[in-house]
């Protein structure tokens, strides 16, 4: 009975919470005031709508360019809330200007405390007050801090943050224990853990990240471990460096399992191990850190990691405690099995480029007249894309809801014109929703005259005073025959 009671109770207050669980608005275009989180009236700036958000609620941003007190090194301060944007991380830039972190965790969160869709950039030389004296320039985490604490960081993109000492993208330690899922970790710095670092016995969870382009003046340009135990899984870490180990991973005194990752490209090699045990399961490399197969990636070279359809990784993962999504949010396994990496291949080839064009370009409104279309799809590298499906549209005529295949990447389609004078629009979509358009021009239709139609001008004779200077008036006449008004 006793226990009947407490469920009852526990349920209790969990609906209470969520009946009374609020979104705090955040606008950095609302200078002007005033402010107090409502939508009509969001406050400027992400610190204070943490500080005015309780346990279960939820701080929405806006999209813009935050930068400034109160935009960096913000702080949760314990509060199990939710910090997201409302556009993602393309639409919202935390800019921290080198003098400060993005987000710093230090109060015992837990991963109910979750900042989720921002790019954090620029995070380094953070400032940390010793004494009312003395102020020292923090060297741990350009990016994230995680201190004693757990939240959950997820489906952002870390780029282009730098730490003196350690974890210039994410830094966690002292027993904290991050939830890092989804995000795109690029281009960070730091003496150790140009990506992230580890320390001090945290057991992080680490799953369906790109950690990529990181580097590190000593060890780990992708990840360093020391003394800790992170899971990590379907990550693809790759083109990562460092100058003494383990461009990918380094560990020492550590225990790390990784599983269904793909570790490739990064030097001077994939793994260094140092007094550590790895355990490596389906993955690129063995727990030696020796490289077990290339991955095959669509282009790597210009930052497409997905797979290739003859990718030695597709259906190669194993699904115990694998992820149900993979980093953009496709389901876990599309095929007979998990694939390894941060990507699940879904079929196709992501697309980059879709190019129209029409031949000619100008057709007459209402005559029926045709012109070829033709669609152009290609990667990043310029390469053709086969195996797209490319629907249709145009703004007026007719043209057909498909476009059918001539060669690779290539893709035809008749397009009839309509009957109103204009400019159409055609586009062309992929399957995976990208998008290219042309135009063309239908010009008004001019009608000849009908068979038999005549026009007779006719000048009324007028006499003109001789002289220099002399003007004359003329009236010409033009009448229709046979039926044609003039």
């Amino acid at each position: 009975m006793q226990k009947l009671y407490l469920l009852c109770l526990l349920i209790l207050i969990l609906i209470c919470q969520s009946l009374y669980a609020a979104t705090i608005y955040v606008d950095v275009k609302n200078t002007t005031g005033p402010e107090d989180g409502t939508q009509a009236r969001p406050f400027n700036t992400i610190q204070d709508g943490i500080d005015n958000a309780g346990d279960g609620d939820t701080v929405l941003v806006y999209d813009g360019k935050y930068i400034g007190e109160g935009n960096r090194n913000i702080d949760f301060k314990g509060k199990a809330i939710t910090v997201k944007s409302r556009n993602g991380p393309e639409a919202t830039i935390i800019d921290c200007e080198r003098i400060g972190r993005g987000f710093y965790f230090h109060s015992g969160e837990t991963p109910n405390a979750v900042v989720e869709g921002f790019t954090i950039t620029n995070g380094g030389h953070v400032p940390l007050v010793i004494s009312n004296t003395e102020t020292v320039f923090g060297v741990e985490g350009g990016g994230i801090q995680c201190v004693r604490s757990s939240p959950t960081i997820r489906n952002n993109l870390i780029i282009n943050n730098s730490a003196g000492n350690a974890g210039g993208g994410i830094y966690a330690s002292a027993g904290a224990s991050p939830v890092i899922t989804g995000n795109r970790i690029f281009g960070n710095s730091a003496d150790n853990g140009g990506g992230l670092y580890f320390g001090g016995d945290p057991t992080a969870l680490v799953t369906n990240n790109l950690i990529g382009n990181n580097r590190a003046g000593t060890y780990g340009g992708g990840i360093m471990i020391w003394s800790a135990h992170p899971f990590i899984m379907n990550n693809t870490i790759v083109k990562n460096s460092d100058r003494f180990g383990g461009g990918g991973i380094f560990a020492i005194d550590a225990s790390p399992l990784i599983v269904n990752s793909i570790i490739w490209g990064n030097s001077p090699r994939q793994l260094d191990l140092r007094l550590a045990v790895f355990t490596v399961k389906n993955s690129t490399v063995d727990s030696s850190g020796a490289l077990r197969f290339n991955p095959l990636l669509v282009d790597p070279e210009n930052g497409d990691y997905h797979l290739l359809p003859n990718s030695p990784c597709i259906d190669a993962g194993t699904a115990d405690r694998a992820p149900d999504t993979d980093i953009e949010g496709n389901k876990r396994p599309i095929g007979a099995f998990v694939d390894i990496g941060a990507y699940e291949y879904t079929g196709f080839v992501p697309v980059a480029n879709v190019f129209l064009s029409v031949s000619p370009a100008r057709l007459t409104a209402g005559s029926g007249a045709t012109a070829t279309v033709t669609i152009t799809v290609t990667n990043t590298s310029g390469n053709p894309v086969t195996g797209e499906a490319i629907t249709l549209t145009a703004t007026s005529g007719k043209i057909p809801a498909t476009a059918t295949k001539v060669g690779d990447g290539v893709y035809t389609a008749t397009y009839t014109a309509g009957t109103t004078p204009g400019e159409v629009v055609i586009q062309a979509k992929t399957s995976n929703g990208n998008v290219g358009t042309a135009t063309v021009t239908l010009t008004e239709e001019v009608q000849p005259p009908p068979s038999g139609a005549e026009f007779v001008i006719s000048v009324p004779k007028t006499e003109v005073a001789a002289g220099p200077g002399g003007v004359a008036t003329y009236l010409i006449k033009l009448e229709g025959k046979n039926g044609f008004a003039a």
